[in-house]
């Protein structure tokens, strides 16, 4: 049952990643989050959050953490640009 929860989680983060990079290039290219909802940045980082705690906390191997902690930093920097071209950029 461990593996496939490993198999499961690696390809949750290949999709948030292989979704997550594509959106921060476009971000970037256009200056602009046009078109990104809070909520979506939202729970991408609250999910994030979560998921990289679990890791840091739980007795697992260092590819699950490296596994999450990816994910985690990717998710990041999606939702400081966010933040930064509809908040900080605006001031």
């Amino acid at each position: 049952m461990n593996t496939i929860f490993e198999v499961f989680s690696w390809l949750a983060m290949a999709a948030l990643i292989a979704t997550s990079i594509p959106q921060i290039i476009l971000n970037y290219k256009r200056k602009s989050t046009v078109g990104a909802s809070w909520l979506m940045f939202g729970l991408l980082l609250f999910g994030m959050i979560i998921l990289f705690f679990r890791s840091m906390f739980t007795e697992t191997d260092l590819i699950i953490r490296l596994n999450y902690g990816l994910g985690a930093f990717v998710v990041l920097i999606a939702n400081i640009q966010f933040f930064y071209y509809r908040i900080w950029k605006k001031s």
